[in-house]
């Protein structure tokens, strides 16, 4: 029979997992009629806290370090901000959550001193050049370590990640359904695995040959490169585009401006993550959002178990694949096309 878990009494009791987690712990202030929800929820299902992860809370400091590729993206720092959240709000007093920025040429060194200096478990956010190495050297120094979809190789540890392919093809279907037949995909000149996945959705609802086929743009994949392309784009005969992700839709807005064209009047612009900032352009940006909370919460609590396991157990547990669905959020970079 499968154990019942603290996701299942968040589900029975209508809360949220926090939520749960704070109550169960004596944490927080709440109304007594949540507690009372909580706590029946609890009773029906049998639930009992994990004592393994009590041990951990109370156990010596344990060092957990997040790589990143920078923090000039909103989505890696709303990352790391939903990363602190679910820390807080777990009891875990004595897990120590550090960040380190690395580029991709330099991931391996990277890697490497932290090993170093003694960290105790790594969630990876950037591809691994080398992901069968790195996997080698982790397991030999006890390291467990989570991957996010940015990785093209999931099956060597846990993994979290989003629909890649289904986010390009809510990104095509919205264009397809506003009518626009020319549209283009601006793409970065390095693909990483979860880019190429939404390459990949987006093109598969377009012909491959003839008028329809997207035409693709290349560009930094940033809000700079989203401006320095603008004329290029400008100059076509696209009446939608597909940015890959909000950085670059956001400069694109600008670029555009500078030149007199108007969003979504002259070009149609859909961005992809959904980072705070899309709801504050003008115009609001049309995006596909990627549900970064759960992303941050699932992949921290995958490895705290992994460390919790490797404490009080010989056996090594099967490894996880998480897999969460994106969704389009229509705001007003987008409509009808006039063409």
């Amino acid at each position: 029979m499968k154990k019942t878990t603290i996701k299942d009494v968040a589900r029975r009791s209508g809360m949220s997992i926090a939520t749960v987690s704070q109550i169960l712990n004596q944490r927080g202030h709440f109304t007594q009629s949540t507690i009372n929800k909580v706590n029946i929820a609890t009773k029906e299902l049998g639930y009992v806290p994990d004592k393994n992860a009590k041990q951990l809370r109370k156990g010596s400091a344990v060092t957990i370090t997040v790589v990143l590729p920078n923090l000039t993206n909103p989505f890696f720092s709303s990352l790391v901000q939903s990363m602190q959240q679910y820390l807080e709000t777990s009891g875990y007093d004595n897990i120590d959550l550090t960040f380190q920025t690395s580029a991709f040429n330099r991931l391996d060194e990277t890697i490497n001193n932290l090993i170093n200096r003694g960290i105790d478990g790594l969630i990876i956010t950037e591809p691994l050049p080398n992901p069968i190495h790195t996997h080698e050297l982790l397991t030999l120094h006890h390291i467990p370590y989570v991957v996010t979809d940015r990785n093209a190789d999931s099956n060597l540890t846990d993994s979290v990640s989003t629909n890649e392919f289904s986010g390009g093809e809510l990104a095509a279907q919205h264009l397809k359904i506003l009518g626009h037949r020319k549209v283009g995909l601006i793409t970065p000149s390095y693909i990483s695995p979860s880019i190429g996945h939404r390459i990949d959705g987006f093109m598969s609802l377009w012909p491959s040959t003839g008028d329809m086929q997207p035409r693709q743009f290349y560009t930094e994949f940033s809000m700079n490169g989203g401006k320095q392309i603008a004329r290029e784009i400008a100059k076509s005969d696209v009446t939608g585009i597909f940015t890959l992700n909000d950085e670059v839709a956001i400069g694109l807005i600008r670029g555009l401006s500078d030149l007199s064209l108007s969003v979504p009047e002259n070009l149609s612009i859909i961005g992809f993550d959904d980072i705070d900032y899309a709801n504050y352009t003008v115009p609001t940006l049309t995006t596909v959002a990627q549900p970064i909370s759960e992303i941050g919460s699932a992949s921290l609590s995958l490895l705290i178990q992994r460390l919790i396991n490797n404490s009080t157990s010989d056996v090594i547990p099967q490894i996880q694949r998480l897999t969460f669905n994106n969704k389009l959020v229509a705001r007003e970079s987008t409509k009808v096309s006039n063409h």
